[in-house]
Formats: C-alpha cells, sequence, structure tokens
C-alpha cells in the first residue's frame, strides 16, 4: 500500500531549532539529524533551480523541443501539447534577465517503502521573472521527481504562467494519483462484501452493468463465495483492546488512465488490486476491480464495472462485464 507523506523541510527545521536550548543531552543526534535535513533541504533546492533555469532558457529561446523534452511522456503525449507550446512563447513576452532563485519554496510529497523513495512529487514557484521587455511573471511547477508505478510520469507534469495582470496560461496537465480514490472503493467494497450488502454493491456498480441480464444472481453468487468477515489486520484482542498487525492487512494497489483535452480530464479509469485480505474464517482472498470515475461522454460507465474475486486455491468468480 503506497504510504504518502508531506514534507515541508522548513518548517521541520524550525521546529527542531526551537527545542535545542532545552535539549542538550540529545545534541547529538538533533545534530545529525539538522545535517539531514538541511543535506535535503540544499538537494530540493539544487534540484528545483536547475529545472527553473531550464524552463526560463526554453521561454526565453523559443525553444519547442527543449521545453517538450522537460515535460514527462504523459505530458508529452497530450494531443494539443505542441500548440500549448507555441501558445505560450507568443504568451511569454522577452527574454528573462533576472528572477528570484534564493526562493523556490514549494512542497514535496513522498512514498518511501524499505528505505527507498518509490514516488516524490513536487511543486514550486519562480518568482519576481523580469523579461528584457519589461514584462513580469511567475511561474508555478509541478514535477514528479520519482514514480515507480508509472515512470511515464517522472517529470515536469505541468507549468502555470502569470502574467503581471494576473492572467494565467498553462503547459500541460498535473496528472493526479488516484491512489485515495481506489483506496476508498476497495474499502467500501469490502464491507458491503462483509455485511452480505447485495444492495450497496449494486449501487457501487455502474448503471450500465446494473442493466445487465443476471446481475442480482452475480451478486448474490458473490457474497456467498466470500467466507467470514474481513479481519482489517486485527489478530486478537488483550484487556479488551484489539490487537492489530499490518502484516495481516491487506494491500490495495491501483493504476489509472485518464483522457485530457484542452486541459480537462474527459475520461478518468481505474484498476484496483486488493491482495491479502484475510478472513475471521482463515481464508484468504484476492479482489480485482475496474470503475471509470469520470466519463463526460456517458455518465452511465461511471461507478464498478466488474468485480472479480479469488480464493487461495485460485477458484474466481465474476461480477459484472469490464468496461474500458
Amino acid at each position: 500500500m503506497r504510504f504518502l507523506k508531506v514534507v515541508c523541510v522548513m518548517m521541520t527545521c524550525v521546529m527542531i531549532a526551537v527545542t535545542l536550548p532545552g535539549c542538550a543531552a540529545a545534541s547529538p543526534f538533533i545534530s545529525e539529524r539538522l545535517k539531514l535535513l538541511d543535506s535535503k533541504a540544499m538537494k530540493e533546492k539544487q534540484s528545483n533551480l536547475q529545472m527553473s533555469k531550464d524552463i526560463l532558457n526554453c521561454l526565453s529561446e523559443n525553444d519547442a523541443q527543449g521545453l517538450k523534452a522537460l515535460l514527462c511522456l504523459k505530458t508529452q503525449g497530450l494531443t494539443d501539447i505542441d500548440k500549448q507550446i507555441l501558445s505560450a512563447f507568443d504568451f511569454f513576452k522577452g527574454r528573462v534577465v533576472s528572477f528570484n532563485q534564493e526562493d523556490l519554496s514549494g512542497y514535496e510529497e513522498e512514498s518511501i517503502d524499505g528505505g527507498k523513495t518509490t514516488f516524490l512529487e513536487r511543486s514550486w514557484r519562480i518568482q519576481e521573472i523580469k523579461t528584457d521587455e519589461g514584462a513580469t511573471y511567475e511561474i508555478d511547477m509541478n514535477a514528479y521527481i520519482v514514480c515507480d508505478d508509472d515512470k511515464d510520469r517522472e517529470g515536469i507534469s505541468q507549468i502555470t504562467i502569470t502574467s503581471g495582470d494576473g492572467t494565467e496560461f498553462k503547459i500541460g496537465y498535473r496528472w493526479p494519483l488516484h491512489y485515495d480514490e481506489g483506496l476508498d472503493l476497495s474499502i467500501d467494497v469490502v464491507k458491503c462484501f462483509d455485511e452480505r450488502d447485495a444492495d450497496g454493491l449494486k449501487a457501487m456498480l455502474c448503471t450500465k452493468t446494473q442493466q445487465t441480464e443476471r446481475i442480482d444472481r452475480q451478486i448474490q453468487s458473490g457474497l456467498n463465495f466470500l467466507e467470514g468477515r474481513a479481519t482489517f489486520g486485527k489478530v486478537g484482542t488483550v484487556d479488551g483492546h484489539d490487537l492489530f498487525d499490518g502484516d495481516h492487512d491487506w494491500n490495495a494497489y491501483v493504476d489509472d488512465k485518464e483522457k485530457v483535452e484542452n486541459g480537462q480530464p474527459t475520461r478518468t479509469s481505474i484498476a484496483v488490486r486488493v491482495e491479502n485480505i484475510e478472513m475471521d474464517t482463515g481464508k484468504i482472498y484476492r479482489l480485482k476491480f475496474y470503475a471509470i470515475l469520470l466519463c463526460r461522454e456517458e455518465k452511465s460507465l461511471e461507478g464498478i464495472s466488474q468485480i472479480i474475486i479469488q480464493n487461495d486455491e485460485g477458484k474466481e468468480l465474476a461480477i459484472g462485464e469490464r468496461v474500458d
């Protein structure tokens, strides 16, 4: 299960610095921690500064190919990305003569697995940009520095240029991750199975799947297929308190696809895989389901189209039919 944490390096440094006078005994540890934080902040600043310089240089030189190469593959694949870049050159007047190189603050969102960074998203702002034509701008950047689950996201995903009068122009698309939506749906699906809630499960299906022949029979068969209730990692009770072990909890993995037109998503679909669903009967199940979160062309497709359940013996049972 992907674990996210928001890192605000400057705030963390300030908080630790405040505790220093009263923590003399812990000073060696704090000193090392401050060194790590300082090193991380420096690397972040250097990375942001280099990407900022690369973008500003491309805007100054009207270098379309150079700018496109800085973008992630998903953004490069937008059907109108070349037009967006050329339009950005029209919007951005002149060559850059200066910008604020000291304050490139922003935020990071990071996922670490086994000590290794598997996901790192970063956003920051380039401020006080001045050109030789007397124009001023600010630029907001969004980039996926690391994304092990989807390498096509790695690189700059979106650039927002704001002129001195507040007018904005965007290049690309941020490509938000849809892990949380997939996780929330998986929890609701498992709870419906726990409660043997046929109506609740059916309500989660898209209208097209709800209207298919024998869907009610398939749902009931699915509810009967699972034996017991999911433990959600609970391994026992001591003195009236429940004990939980993450090794016995289930894990959700989410893949997403998004179609974008004119900077707005028109279709968003996810495929969710849930592993190691331990039941209070000792049985273990796996779950896969496919859902369309957004479909501007056909609302009847929004919702879960298919759920596939597999027991620990490899036997499968499907509810509905997959809609791509």
